[in-house]
């Protein structure tokens, strides 16, 4: 978590409420067993809306 904070420029809670949020929203899968984040389909969706 920290080192997505630092990237972002956020403190370490405002990172973990918005990919807490990102997640809610289906934007976000956790994957327990590897201790990391990957994206969905609808992360897709926003990708091709901005590059048309």
């Amino acid at each position: 978590m920290a080192g997505h904070a630092a990237s972002a420029d956020l403190d370490r809670g405002t990172a973990f409420r918005l990919i807490q949020a990102l997640i809610e929203l289906g934007y976000l899968q956790a994957l327990p067993k590897l201790i990391r984040l990957t994206t969905t389909v609808q992360e897709i969706t926003i990708k091709s809306g901005l590059l048309s």
